[in-house]
């Protein structure tokens, strides 16, 4: 499939960071304010900001993004299934973004099968 490298990181850094990577390149939003809304909603909800319980409460509650099946899928599959449009697309231990069918993302994730989806209007 295809992927495309992307690192929003403004240090450049490959940390553990996706989720704000992933999160800030789907929503057009800064690096950094994507940190500092995770950082609120984690105080809001009571959770650690970096699980899907909690970042799921950024992305469903506050931007109104829509969850999307895709259980059973590899991400390669997801970008077939769902060619158009902007999706955050988590895995087991990551979180991606995919742009029109494309892994925007710091490796190719593609064979790893995904758990969830969040459609960006």
């Amino acid at each position: 499939m295809a992927f495309k490298y992307v690192n929003v990181n403004p240090s450049g850094a490959k940390t553990d960071d996706c989720v704000t990577r992933a999160i800030s390149l789907a929503s057009g939003l800064d690096y950094y304010e994507v940190q500092e809304k995770l950082v609120l909603t984690s105080k809001l909800f009571g959770c650690d900001r970096l699980t899907r319980d909690c970042y799921s409460n950024l992305l469903e509650k506050v931007f109104n993004y829509i969850p999307v099946y895709c259980k059973g899928m590899t991400v390669d599959e997801f970008c077939l299934e769902y060619p158009y449009g902007i999706y955050l697309v988590r895995m087991k231990s990551h979180i991606t973004c995919v742009i029109d069918g494309v892994i925007n993302d710091i490796w190719d994730c593609g064979p790893e099968f995904a758990t969830t989806a969040w459609y960006v209007p």
